[in-house]
C-alpha cells in the first residue's frame, strides 16, 4: 500500500488507516500517544478549528467572487483574483465536506457507505483545487514580476488573452491528472460484521496505484516545489522592484522641486525611469502578501510529500500517530491560504474594499 499512502499523505490524512489496525504490528511498536491527547486533537484540530476555518474561507470567498464579479471582468487582474477566489471557495468547500464526514469516523455514526470511502473521494477532489490554487499564485507572482522587472515589454508577453489561454491551461492539465482518479475509484459490498449490515466501500485497482504514483511525484512534490521556488523568487524580486521605484520617485520629485520650469523633454526623460502608478504599486503589494502567505503554508505539505519519499512506511510504521498530527496541520495551513485572502483584498485593492463597504451599508440600511 506504499503508493496509496503518498496519495492520501497529500489530501491529508487524519486518522489511522485500517493496513495499521490489521497489521501484527503491537500498539508498543508505535510511538505512544495517549488516547486523551489524540481525541482532543482530531476534536479541536479537524472537527471544530478546521471546520470553522473552512466555513469562514467558503463565506470569504462567496464575497469575493461577488465583489469581483461587481467590479467587471474586463481587468485582467479582477479576472485572475475572481478565479483564484472560485478555487479557494472549491478547497474550503471540500475541506469543510471532509471535517464534516470524519465527525460521523470519530462518533462512529451509521453508514451505509465507508466514511472512510467518502474520505478518499473527497480528498481526490480537494487535492485538485489546491493544485489549481498553488498553480494560479505562481502564475499570478511570475505575471506581476515581469510587470516589475521587465514593464517595457510585460505587455508583449502577458495580455488579457494569453491570461485567459493559461488560466484555462492550468485547469485543465489539473484535470487531467485528477479524473482517471475519479473514473477509477470502484465500489464493492462487503457486509460489516458489527452491525451485520451490507454497505459499500472502494476497491483500490491497480490502475489507481500507477495514477498515485505518478501524481505523487509530479504534483505532490516536482510541482509544489516549482511553485513554491517561484513564488518565493518573483516575491524578493517584486519587493527589490518597489524598493528601486520608490527611490526614482524620490529623486524624480527632487528634480522636479528643484527645477520648477522643466521642459518636455525632461518630463518625458523621467517618465521612461520605470515609475509606477499607485494603482500598480498596491497591486504589486498585494501580490507580494499573497505570496506570504502561500509560501509558509504551503510548505508543510512538501515536508510530509518529502518525508514519505525518504520514509515509504510513515502511515503504517511506528511513527503513524506522528504522521496523523502533522498531516492534520498541514490541512489546517492549506485551509487558511484559501480562507484569509479577502483580508489582503480589503486592504490593497481600493476597489475592492469601497465596493464592498458599499453593499455592507446597502445591507444595513435594508
Amino acid at each position: 500500500m506504499e503508493v496509496t499512502n503518498s496519495l492520501q499523505t497529500r489530501q491529508g490524512l487524519t486518522w489511522i488507516p485500517e493496513e495499521v489496525t490489521n497489521s501484527p504490528q503491537t500498539s508498543q511498536d508505535f510511538i505512544w500517544i495517549p488516547e486523551e491527547v489524540q481525541y482532543h486533537i482530531n476534536l479541536w484540530l479537524v472537527i471544530i478549528v478546521r471546520s470553522v476555518l473552512s466555513l469562514f474561507g467558503v463565506i470569504s470567498n462567496v464575497v469575493n467572487l461577488r465583489i469581483f464579479y461587481t467590479l467587471g471582468m474586463k481587468e485582467r487582474v479582477n479576472f485572475t483574483l475572481f478565479i483564484l477566489s472560485a478555487i479557494d471557495f472549491g478547497y474550503c468547500l471540500f475541506t469543510l465536506a471532509t471535517s464534516v464526514d470524519f465527525t460521523f469516523i470519530f462518533y462512529n455514526i451509521d453508514e451505509t457507505v465507508t466514511q472512510h470511502t467518502v474520505l478518499e473521494v473527497l480528498y481526490i477532489i480537494r487535492a485538485c483545487f489546491i493544485d489549481c490554487s498553488s498553480l494560479l499564485v505562481a502564475f499570478i507572482s511570475i505575471e506581476r514580476c515581469f510587470c516589475v522587472t521587465l514593464p517595457f515589454t510585460f505587455s508583449i508577453h502577458f495580455n488579457a488573452r494569453k491570461t485567459k489561454t493559461t488560466i484555462a491551461t492550468i485547469i485543465i492539465f489539473i484535470l487531467m491528472n485528477y479524473f482517471p482518479f475519479l473514473i477509477s475509484v470502484k465500489m464493492k459490498e462487503v457486509t460489516d460484521l458489527k452491525t451485520n449490515k451490507t454497505i459499500f466501500t472502494y476497491e483500490i485497482t491497480e490502475f489507481f496505484l500507477i495514477m498515485a504514483n505518478l501524481n505523487n511525484y509530479l504534483l505532490g512534490i516536482l510541482l509544489a516545489v516549482f511553485c513554491q521556488v517561484s513564488v518565493f523568487v518573483c516575491a524578493v524580486l517584486m519587493h527589490r522592484g518597489l524598493q528601486k521605484s520608490s527611490l526614482v520617485r524620490k529623486s524624480v520629485g527632487h528634480v522636479k522641486s528643484s527645477r520648477p520650469d522643466n521642459t518636455d523633454s525632461e518630463k518625458s526623460t523621467t517618465g521612461n525611469l520605470g515609475l509606477m502608478s499607485g494603482k500598480e504599486r498596491r497591486i504589486i503589494k498585494m501580490v507580494i502578501i499573497l505570496a506570504c502567505l502561500y509560501v509558509p503554508t504551503s510548505l508543510p505539505q512538501i515536508a510530509l510529500a518529502f518525508a514519505l519519499l525518504l520514509y515509504p512506511d510513515l502511515m503504517v510504521g511506528p511513527l503513524v500517530n506522528v504522521y496523523t498530527i502533522s498531516s492534520g496541520l498541514m490541512t489546517l495551513c492549506c485551509t487558511a491560504n484559501g480562507s484569509l485572502t479577502i483580508f489582503i483584498y480589503y486592504k490593497y485593492n481600493t476597489n475592492f474594499r469601497k465596493t464592498l463597504l458599499q453593499k455592507i451599508f446597502k445591507l444595513h440600511v435594508l
